[in-house]
């Protein structure tokens, strides 16, 4: 998964600090995982960096995340933010190269 975000300091347990300064905990997360961003670790990644980067709002998506019926999803623009940090961090989501 390093390789979603090459930019971030914490590597790898970088959605785990972003998960809990958002206050995102327990059956919350496999929401926003699921259901908000239907079982796209990148597209979870880039929510979540999104909204480090302040571009989208922590109360907005801790409520989500919140939401067991779904209703969530309508308030995550979740492909919207994966462009935007795409634009501010060019490496962000590509993939390894395959040494040959």
């Amino acid at each position: 998964m390093s390789d979603i975000d090459p930019d971030s300091v914490w590597g790898e347990l970088t959605p785990a600090f972003h998960l809990d300064s958002f206050g995102i905990y327990g059956s919350d997360i496999y929401i926003l995982f699921s259901d908000i961003c239907r079982r796209d670790a990148r597209a979870m990644w880039a929510v979540l960096r999104a909204t480090q980067m302040g571009l989208f709002d922590a109360s907005v998506l801790q409520n989500a995340a919140g939401r067991q019926d779904r209703s969530g999803r309508e308030m995550v623009p979740v492909e919207e933010l994966m462009e935007q940090v795409k634009i501010r961090l060019p490496s962000f989501g590509r993939e390894l190269q395959a040494e040959i």
